[in-house]
């Protein structure tokens, strides 16, 4: 029996999720001719880290290999990461659809949300 190779999230994956988030223009733009992406879309703004590249594939890039070096992490990030299934994407996209509608419930409700 062959072992399964895990599954590796790709940087134009990466960017067609998190265009899809809610306020996609917060966590991957362009300022002042360098392109930042942050963890927040994921990790929340508490966790969260910012990284900058000369494009935008390099910036992402860097989020790819932190989110990978936590991967098994003992720390709010790792956490995050081991819940969330990265690097699977549809595991990615699924657990932030449930993060964010509870967030958004608890905005309605007059509670601190996810920002």
């Amino acid at each position: 029996m062959s072992e399964m190779k895990p599954v590796e999230a790709t940087c134009s994956e990466l960017v067609r999720l998190i265009n899809r988030e809610l306020y996609p223009d917060q966590w991957l733009f362009e300022s002042d001719g360098e392109w930042w992406c942050t963890s927040e879309w994921l990790v929340g703004t508490f966790g969260g880290r910012a990284f900058v590249g000369d494009t935008k594939d390099g910036a992402v890039n860097k989020l790819i290999d932190y989110l990978n070096r936590h991967i098994g992490h003992d720390n709010m990030v790792g956490m995050v990461v081991r819940e969330s299934g990265w690097p699977n994407l549809k595991s990615v996209e699924d657990y932030i659809r449930v993060a964010w509608s509870a967030d958004l419930s608890d905005e309605e409700n007059g509670e601190m949300n996810h920002e």
